[in-house]
């Protein structure tokens, strides 16, 4: 089958391997060889996937540092009729990398935005690990601050979808230590080098995960955790955080204990009857409920 030539004025993303070089469609390659100009995260790497099959093409750099400029650039030359190529340093472009801004602008501006699928380390970590893929929930890399990853995953408790992340092997201790103290036993795959000569899955509740890498591995990791079983519900907030809520709202609403028992009852996972005993316990400016407390 011949090759397909390129539109102009389109913006086409390429999947690129994440790991084994010939995971590559003839697609992509088509696309590479026919290109005006490819928009890479790293130049230095693509370079390399383009000589490893024999191609070369004109490279501009576009990553998380310089994407608003290179963004104009990459725009100017759709709108010259140049056939533009984006691809990421590894897997499909506008997922956990710059290209996402990228592909809005062009949207935004009326260019026509064509996908050449491809590897996604997500996806092929996700039908290899075990867990359901009836449902899931793709997060990304999860916050970088210590005192950020415990809401994070107490937001995340009642989801009943697997739960995909990305991490890097740096912050892989960490954030497996919060979420087996936040989700428990979970069930829990690390995914690492993947598609590669060392290619690893390991599988095991979270707390032996924590265990297992409390030292950093090298390199990034697909971290996958079991959804929430039917009948796990959402985690109810600390009773620290849960005080100061109830003290900000009666205080700032000015609501009544029972209004405020009943409002919070409905968005958080916490008894009525045990909110109005907290919420009792804050003066309000102007407290109309009291007595009508059930």
């Amino acid at each position: 089958m011949d090759a397909v030539p390129l539109e102009a004025g389109v913006l086409y993303l390429a999947a690129t391997p994440i790991g084994n070089l010939r995971d590559i469609t003839l697609r992509a390659l088509d696309a590479l060889r026919q290109a005006d100009l490819v928009a890479a995260e790293d130049t230095r790497h693509t370079r390399e996937l383009l000589w490893a099959h024999g191609l070369s093409a004109r490279l501009v750099s576009y990553r998380e540092q310089n994407h608003e400029r290179a963004s104009w650039e990459i725009l100017d030359a759709l709108g010259r009729g140049l056939r533009v190529v984006l691809v990421s340093d590894a897997g499909t472009p506008g997922i956990s990398d710059p290209g996402e801004a990228l592909v809005s602008l062009a949207i935004e501006r009326g260019f026509r935005v064509a996908v050449l699928p491809g590897p996604s380390a997500a996806l092929a970590a996700l039908c290899a690990s075990g867990l359901s893929t009836k449902r899931f929930l793709f997060l990304g890399f999860p916050p970088r601050k210590a005192s950020e990853l415990a809401s994070y995953f107490r937001s995340l408790a009642g989801e009943p979808g697997t739960l995909v992340l990305y991490e890097s092997g740096r912050r892989l201790p960490e954030t497996l230590a919060v979420a087996a103290e936040i989700l428990g036993p979970r069930r829990a795959v690390v995914a690492r080098e993947l598609t590669k000569l060392h290619e690893e899955y390991v599988r095991a509740p979270l707390p032996e995960l924590a265990r297992r890498f409390s030292e950093s591995p090298p390199g990034e990791v697909v971290l996958l955790v079991q959804g929430a079983p039917e009948d796990a519900g959402a985690v109810p907030p600390p009773q620290p955080e849960l005080e100061t809520l109830v003290e900000a709202l009666r205080a700032g609403r000015r609501l009544g204990a029972a209004e405020c028992a009943h409002l919070l009852a409905r968005l958080l996972p916490v008894e009525r009857k045990d909110i109005y005993r907290l919420a009792a316990r804050f003066p309000a400016a102007h407290d109309p409920a009291e007595d009508s407390h059930e």
